[in-house]
């Protein structure tokens, strides 16, 4: 059958998993190949662009989930930047609110209400922590109580 094909002059013959050739295509070279490279297009003519509306500032960072400083900790629950007077049983408004909310969210006083007026479960509160903290028990919020609410 190989001989067949020689003499009919077919080059290749590819049957299942076996194929038969001649030396012919072994002696064909495959024709140069011209490359040719195309013109870049012509230029536009030239307009100005169109204004771009300026980008949106990006959004700020949001705060750390979780942070390792009392004083942090306190600033993003309780949310205070005025002063810290001295304070004491009776007292209300704005101080009174940010000593409850350290007490409540910071120090764990789970009991105390963030209300801003200072009455008994605050002074029960003053009271436990300058215990806990080693200060005088004198249930005065001053510069000594303030500094151990925000270590």
């Amino acid at each position: 059958m190989k001989s067949l094909f020689k003499a009919l002059g077919v080059a290749a013959l590819a049957i299942g998993s076996f194929a038969l050739s001649s030396p012919a295509v072994a002696a064909v070279e495959p024709a140069p190949v011209a490359v040719v490279e195309q013109a870049a297009p012509a230029a536009a003519p030239s307009t100005p662009a169109p204004a771009l509306a300026p980008a949106p500032t990006p959004a700020a960072d949001p705060a750390p989930a979780a942070t390792t400083y009392a004083s942090d900790l306190a600033r993003g629950l309780c949310n205070y930047t005025g002063s810290h007077p001295r304070i004491q049983p009776g007292a209300v408004g704005a101080p009174v609110v940010h000593l409850q909310c350290l007490l409540r969210n910071y120090w764990g006083y789970t009991n105390l209400a963030v209300d801003g007026s200072w009455g008994p479960a605050t002074s029960d509160a003053v009271r436990s922590f300058q215990r806990a903290q080693g200060l005088d028990i004198d249930v005065i919020v001053g510069q000594l109580t303030w500094d151990k609410l925000h270590p």
